[in-house]
Protein backbone atom coordinates (compact mmCIF):
# COMPACT_ATOMS: atom_id res chain seq x y z
CA UNK A 1 0.00 0.00 0.00
CA UNK A 2 0.82 3.57 -0.63
CA UNK A 3 2.41 4.75 2.65
CA UNK A 4 0.46 8.27 3.81
CA UNK A 5 3.56 10.74 5.67
CA UNK A 6 1.88 14.40 7.00
CA UNK A 7 3.97 16.65 8.97
CA UNK A 8 2.26 19.46 10.21
CA UNK A 9 2.59 22.38 12.81
CA UNK A 10 0.04 23.55 15.33
CA UNK A 11 0.11 25.03 18.45
CA UNK A 12 -1.34 23.20 21.48
CA UNK A 13 -0.89 21.73 24.72
CA UNK A 14 -1.04 18.38 25.64
CA UNK A 15 -1.67 16.94 28.83
CA UNK A 16 -0.82 13.52 30.23
CA UNK A 17 -1.70 11.85 33.29
CA UNK A 18 1.09 8.38 33.07
CA UNK A 19 -0.27 6.23 35.95
CA UNK A 20 2.18 3.57 36.82
CA UNK A 21 1.70 0.42 39.08
CA UNK A 22 3.77 -2.37 40.22
CA UNK A 23 2.60 -5.98 40.03
CA UNK A 24 3.83 -9.35 41.75
CA UNK A 25 5.32 -11.73 38.99
CA UNK A 26 2.71 -14.61 38.77
CA UNK A 27 3.41 -17.59 40.04
CA UNK A 28 4.87 -19.60 37.40
CA UNK A 29 5.50 -23.17 39.11
CA UNK A 30 8.25 -25.73 37.83
CA UNK A 31 9.99 -23.91 35.18
CA UNK A 32 11.60 -25.69 31.35
CA UNK A 33 15.09 -24.85 29.89
CA UNK A 34 12.77 -22.16 27.58
CA UNK A 35 11.62 -20.30 30.56
CA UNK A 36 15.13 -20.61 31.96
CA UNK A 37 16.59 -19.05 28.92
CA UNK A 38 14.19 -16.16 28.98
CA UNK A 39 14.58 -15.19 32.31
CA UNK A 40 18.44 -15.51 31.56
CA UNK A 41 17.89 -13.36 28.74
CA UNK A 42 16.24 -10.57 31.22
CA UNK A 43 18.69 -10.42 33.66
CA UNK A 44 21.62 -10.74 30.86
CA UNK A 45 20.09 -7.74 28.97
CA UNK A 46 19.26 -5.99 32.37
CA UNK A 47 15.18 -5.81 31.96
CA UNK A 48 12.69 -5.08 34.23
CA UNK A 49 9.42 -5.89 33.50
CA UNK A 50 5.73 -4.57 35.07
CA UNK A 51 2.47 -4.45 33.91
CA UNK A 52 -0.97 -5.90 35.28
CA UNK A 53 -1.61 -9.88 34.73
CA UNK A 54 -4.48 -10.23 32.19
CA UNK A 55 -7.24 -13.35 31.85
CA UNK A 56 -8.17 -14.83 28.55
CA UNK A 57 -9.55 -17.68 27.46
CA UNK A 58 -7.34 -20.88 26.43
CA UNK A 59 -8.39 -20.94 22.76
CA UNK A 60 -7.79 -17.05 22.59
CA UNK A 61 -3.99 -17.94 23.39
CA UNK A 62 -3.76 -21.19 21.32
CA UNK A 63 -4.28 -18.33 18.41
CA UNK A 64 -1.54 -16.13 19.62
CA UNK A 65 1.44 -19.16 20.42
CA UNK A 66 3.98 -20.23 18.10
CA UNK A 67 5.85 -23.26 17.67
CA UNK A 68 8.11 -23.49 20.67
CA UNK A 69 6.44 -21.51 22.72
CA UNK A 70 7.70 -20.63 26.23
CA UNK A 71 6.91 -21.55 29.89
CA UNK A 72 6.08 -25.02 30.89
CA UNK A 73 2.80 -23.39 32.69
CA UNK A 74 1.62 -22.54 29.10
CA UNK A 75 2.57 -25.47 27.50
CA UNK A 76 0.49 -27.73 29.78
CA UNK A 77 -2.47 -25.84 29.28
CA UNK A 78 -5.05 -27.84 27.40
CA UNK A 79 -5.64 -25.22 24.64
CA UNK A 80 -9.01 -26.41 23.11
CA UNK A 81 -11.25 -25.30 25.82
CA UNK A 82 -12.70 -22.02 26.89
CA UNK A 83 -11.26 -22.39 30.08
CA UNK A 84 -9.52 -18.72 31.48
CA UNK A 85 -6.17 -18.11 31.62
CA UNK A 86 -4.49 -15.60 34.18
CA UNK A 87 -0.92 -14.61 32.62
CA UNK A 88 1.54 -12.30 34.15
CA UNK A 89 2.84 -9.18 32.81
CA UNK A 90 6.44 -11.53 32.16
CA UNK A 91 4.21 -13.98 30.81
CA UNK A 92 2.73 -11.59 28.20
CA UNK A 93 6.24 -10.42 27.25
CA UNK A 94 7.97 -13.85 26.78
CA UNK A 95 4.78 -14.41 24.13
CA UNK A 96 5.72 -11.40 22.44
CA UNK A 97 9.20 -12.22 22.16
CA UNK A 98 8.99 -15.35 20.78
CA UNK A 99 6.42 -14.07 18.58
CA UNK A 100 9.10 -12.29 17.17
CA UNK A 101 11.25 -13.20 14.17
CA UNK A 102 14.54 -13.14 13.09
CA UNK A 103 16.80 -9.76 13.44
CA UNK A 104 13.82 -7.58 15.13
CA UNK A 105 14.20 -9.98 18.43
CA UNK A 106 17.78 -8.85 18.70
CA UNK A 107 16.82 -5.21 17.91
CA UNK A 108 13.99 -6.19 20.83
CA UNK A 109 17.09 -6.98 22.95
CA UNK A 110 19.37 -3.95 21.81
CA UNK A 111 16.43 -1.63 22.69
CA UNK A 112 15.22 -2.97 25.97
CA UNK A 113 18.70 -3.07 27.08
CA UNK A 114 19.02 -1.65 30.71
CA UNK A 115 14.97 -0.67 30.78
CA UNK A 116 12.03 -1.17 32.33
CA UNK A 117 9.46 -3.11 30.03
CA UNK A 118 5.58 -2.06 30.97
CA UNK A 119 3.49 -5.14 28.96
CA UNK A 120 -0.12 -4.92 28.53
CA UNK A 121 -2.74 -6.84 26.91
CA UNK A 122 -4.50 -5.25 24.09
CA UNK A 123 -8.15 -5.84 22.83
CA UNK A 124 -9.94 -4.90 19.63
CA UNK A 125 -13.22 -5.41 18.23
CA UNK A 126 -12.36 -8.92 16.62
CA UNK A 127 -8.71 -9.79 17.95
CA UNK A 128 -6.64 -9.59 21.01
CA UNK A 129 -2.59 -9.01 21.07
CA UNK A 130 0.42 -7.77 23.81
CA UNK A 131 2.18 -4.45 23.55
CA UNK A 132 5.21 -3.50 25.27
CA UNK A 133 7.04 -0.20 25.86
CA UNK A 134 10.58 0.65 27.23
CA UNK A 135 11.55 3.28 29.49
CA UNK A 136 15.32 3.65 30.33
CA UNK A 137 16.30 2.88 34.56
CA UNK A 138 17.91 6.49 33.99
CA UNK A 139 16.44 9.22 32.62
CA UNK A 140 18.67 11.99 32.65
CA UNK A 141 16.05 13.88 30.20
CA UNK A 142 13.12 14.27 33.29
CA UNK A 143 15.24 16.34 35.49
CA UNK A 144 13.82 19.99 35.89
CA UNK A 145 14.86 22.94 35.67
CA UNK A 146 16.19 22.66 32.25
CA UNK A 147 19.92 23.99 31.69
CA UNK A 148 20.68 22.84 28.41
CA UNK A 149 19.42 23.87 24.75
CA UNK A 150 18.70 20.91 23.20
CA UNK A 151 17.06 17.13 24.39
CA UNK A 152 16.68 14.09 22.53
CA UNK A 153 13.62 11.92 23.77
CA UNK A 154 13.29 8.36 22.81
CA UNK A 155 10.23 5.91 22.78
CA UNK A 156 9.85 2.40 21.38
CA UNK A 157 6.61 0.33 21.22
CA UNK A 158 6.11 -3.26 20.05
CA UNK A 159 2.56 -4.78 19.12
CA UNK A 160 2.05 -8.63 18.69
CA UNK A 161 -1.47 -8.79 15.77
CA UNK A 162 -2.71 -12.07 14.76
CA UNK A 163 -3.26 -13.07 11.85
CA UNK A 164 -7.69 -13.53 11.22
CA UNK A 165 -7.23 -16.18 8.46
CA UNK A 166 -4.24 -18.28 9.43
CA UNK A 167 -3.73 -17.41 12.86
CA UNK A 168 -0.19 -16.36 13.36
CA UNK A 169 0.63 -13.93 15.09
CA UNK A 170 3.60 -11.41 14.53
CA UNK A 171 5.11 -8.61 16.65
CA UNK A 172 5.65 -5.36 14.88
CA UNK A 173 8.08 -2.51 16.51
CA UNK A 174 8.48 1.09 16.58
CA UNK A 175 10.90 3.81 17.51
CA UNK A 176 10.70 7.58 17.46
CA UNK A 177 13.04 10.06 18.64
CA UNK A 178 12.74 13.58 19.14
CA UNK A 179 15.70 16.57 18.86
CA UNK A 180 14.52 18.95 20.65
CA UNK A 181 16.24 22.19 20.75
CA UNK A 182 15.23 25.65 22.52
CA UNK A 183 14.75 29.23 21.50
CA UNK A 184 16.55 31.65 23.62
CA UNK A 185 14.01 34.49 23.20
CA UNK A 186 10.53 33.59 24.61
CA UNK A 187 11.62 30.31 25.83
CA UNK A 188 9.81 28.46 23.90
CA UNK A 189 11.13 24.42 22.42
CA UNK A 190 11.33 23.72 18.78
CA UNK A 191 11.03 20.23 17.04
CA UNK A 192 11.57 20.69 13.54
CA UNK A 193 10.15 18.08 10.44
CA UNK A 194 13.83 17.01 9.87
CA UNK A 195 14.78 16.93 13.74
CA UNK A 196 13.05 13.74 13.77
CA UNK A 197 13.62 10.18 13.39
CA UNK A 198 10.85 7.54 13.37
CA UNK A 199 11.62 3.56 12.50
CA UNK A 200 9.03 0.80 12.00
CA UNK A 201 10.21 -2.58 11.79
CA UNK A 202 8.14 -5.82 11.10
CA UNK A 203 8.44 -9.17 8.99
CA UNK A 204 6.25 -11.46 7.42
CA UNK A 205 2.77 -11.96 7.40
CA UNK A 206 3.02 -8.24 8.57
CA UNK A 207 2.75 -5.11 6.15
CA UNK A 208 2.62 -1.48 7.49
CA UNK A 209 -0.44 -0.34 6.12
CA UNK A 210 0.62 3.74 6.42
CA UNK A 211 2.61 5.80 8.97
CA UNK A 212 1.84 9.70 10.03
CA UNK A 213 4.32 11.81 11.73
CA UNK A 214 2.98 14.83 13.25
CA UNK A 215 4.64 18.06 15.16
CA UNK A 216 3.53 20.37 17.36
CA UNK A 217 4.88 23.21 19.60
CA UNK A 218 3.80 26.01 21.56
CA UNK A 219 5.32 28.72 23.77
CA UNK A 220 6.96 27.61 27.67
CA UNK A 221 5.06 29.15 30.14
CA UNK A 222 7.27 30.74 32.93
CA UNK A 223 10.83 31.48 33.12
CA UNK A 224 12.04 28.57 35.02
CA UNK A 225 12.88 26.13 32.70
CA UNK A 226 10.85 23.58 30.84
CA UNK A 227 7.48 23.26 32.96
CA UNK A 228 5.09 21.65 31.26
CA UNK A 229 4.55 19.08 28.14
CA UNK A 230 3.57 21.62 25.56
CA UNK A 231 5.75 20.86 22.35
CA UNK A 232 5.57 17.07 20.99
CA UNK A 233 6.25 14.75 18.76
CA UNK A 234 3.94 12.11 17.33
CA UNK A 235 4.70 9.21 15.30
CA UNK A 236 1.47 6.98 14.44
CA UNK A 237 2.19 3.59 12.09
CA UNK A 238 -0.46 1.51 11.12
CA UNK A 239 0.09 -2.69 10.29
CA UNK A 240 -1.97 -5.43 9.11
CA UNK A 241 -2.15 -8.70 9.77
CA UNK A 242 -4.67 -10.28 7.31
CA UNK A 243 -8.14 -8.66 8.39
CA UNK A 244 -6.52 -7.05 11.33
CA UNK A 245 -4.36 -3.86 11.41
CA UNK A 246 -2.68 -2.60 14.89
CA UNK A 247 -2.10 1.06 15.34
CA UNK A 248 1.36 1.88 17.19
CA UNK A 249 0.83 6.06 18.04
CA UNK A 250 4.18 7.23 20.03
CA UNK A 251 4.25 10.63 21.77
CA UNK A 252 8.04 12.26 22.62
CA UNK A 253 8.38 15.37 24.84
CA UNK A 254 11.49 17.84 26.03
CA UNK A 255 11.00 15.94 29.36
CA UNK A 256 10.84 12.31 28.36
CA UNK A 257 9.12 11.26 31.79
CA UNK A 258 5.86 12.50 29.56
CA UNK A 259 6.48 9.77 26.84
CA UNK A 260 4.25 7.82 25.99
CA UNK A 261 2.84 4.76 23.81
CA UNK A 262 -0.73 3.70 22.42
CA UNK A 263 -1.94 0.82 20.90
CA UNK A 264 -5.04 0.15 18.81
CA UNK A 265 -6.08 -2.76 17.40
CA UNK A 266 -9.51 -3.17 14.91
Amino acid sequence: MKLLKKIIAMITGVSLLAVTMNFPVFAQGNTTSAQSDFESLLNEYHITVRGASAEISAKELKGIMKTGSPSARIQEINMNTDAPVRLSAKELLELQYYNTEGEMRESFLSEARNSVIDVELVRGKTTWGIGSSFTPYEDPDAAAPRKTTNISSKKTGNLTIKNSFTGEASTASATLIGKFFKITEGNQWVVGADDAEYTPRYSSPLMLANENIYVAQQNVSGTGGYVGNVVSCWYSPTFINGSNTGTIDIYVYPASKFNKVKYTLN
